[in-house]
């Protein structure tokens, strides 16, 4: 603010044009689309006059990654136009932030090969020129791409990575907090008997980000931790919890956190109201077949096998059996257990056609 206002009295230069990008990534780190979309474009407007590619590179960014987030696929054009014009001009660390907001919101948008056709490059890219903190923000995508592709055991190995580094590389961003996050929830989804002191252990810094980044996916784990220990209250307590911090939210971490309300009994009204990705939406009005197969099709199968938990076995027979599978398949032990515990309740009180698989 006191940039901004400094440099507005005096005439307009290219130092107002990249506060006004940098106010436009506050915005964006937020997700308050519009501010960043109307703070970015000042900014371009004013850094075209002056030639400067850098703040054009850095403010299309900014819109972009805010556009993606809130569903729009111009976000995405605007982000590989900032990749173009850094890697045209050499801008070495405008390049590889644009690999790694672009990664950073294939994955919002649970586009997960669009953003390892991302990451890839990008970790080559900033590698390449000693972009340090931007290698590890994009292992650390990758990591969490892993994570939502059921492929624990490497994500837990990413994150793992990352957290014995030196702490110079991670420990300085939220990035930190994001590679934390994973590694607590592989360590919980893959042992029945752990408990969520890793994860609880970083929610009052990721509430004191006020970043949804951080907060969401830790939010999420949160409260998956909660409902496998049978603690509904408390699963749904942290979801409202998240709900209180964010500004706002993307439509895929708004359907995720509204689908664990409503697994808590309780209704996600002020949640579902708004925009909903897909599988979400699919779920939250009852049609769970459809919203396995979105889950599915986007290469998900931990989202996939709760969506079959969630069936009426006495319809759906087999969709019991699936969910137990996919659990063991990726190896989420806790999971599994928690998908079993609710077999055998079900056949005690009658429930014909369960099948759990071996014991």
């Amino acid at each position: 603010d006191r940039a901004i206002a400094t440099l507005e009295s005096i005439d307009p230069s290219a130092e107002l044009a990249m506060a006004c990008s940098m106010r436009s990534a506050g915005h964006m780190l937020t997700n308050q689309w519009q501010l960043a979309e109307s703070w970015g474009e000042r900014a371009i407007a004013l850094a075209t006059r002056f030639n400067e590619h850098g703040t054009i590179a850095h403010a299309l960014n900014n819109i972009g990654s805010a556009l993606a987030d809130d569903g729009q696929p111009r976000g995405f054009e605007l982000l590989r136009q900032s990749l173009t014009i850094a890697l045209e001009h050499n801008l070495q660390d405008h390049a590889s932030r644009a690999y790694r907001n672009a990664s950073e919101a294939s994955v919002r948008n649970r586009l997960l090969a669009q953003a390892e056709a991302l990451i890839v490059p990008g970790i080559d890219f900033a590698r390449a020129h000693d972009m340090d903190l931007h290698v590890v923000g994009l292992v650390g995508t990758l990591a969490q791409v892993r994570l939502m592709q059921g492929r624990l055991d490497e994500a837990q190995a990413l994150a793992a990575e990352l957290l014995q580094a030196k702490p110079s590389a991670a420990s300085s961003s939220t990035t930190h907090l994001t590679v934390a996050t994973i590694a607590a929830t592989v360590a919980m989804l893959k042992d029945p008997g752990a408990e969520p002191s890793a994860l609880q252990t970083h929610w009052a810094a990721a509430l004191a980000s006020q970043e949804p980044d951080c907060i969401v996916p830790l939010a999420l784990a949160l409260a998956e931790a909660a409902w496998l220990r049978g603690d509904h209250e408390r699963s749904a307590g942290v979801v409202h919890e998240a709900l209180r911090a964010c500004a706002d939210l993307t439509p895929w971490d708004r359907g995720e956190l509204a689908c664990w309300l409503q697994r808590t009994g309780q209704e996600p009204h002020a949640l579902s109201a708004a925009a909903v990705a897909e599988p979400g939406r699919l779920e939250l009005d009852g049609d769970l077949a459809a919203a396995a197969e979105a889950w599915h099709a986007l290469g998900m199968p931990r989202h996939q096998a709760y969506a079959l938990l969630l069936m009426d076995p006495r319809d759906q027979p087999d969709a019991l059996a699936q969910a137990i599978a996919l659990f063991d398949r990726i190896g989420a032990a806790a999971c599994a257990e928690h998908a079993r515990r609710h077999a055998r309740k079900l056949a005690s009180v009658g429930v014909k056609g369960i099948k759990t698989g071996p014991r």
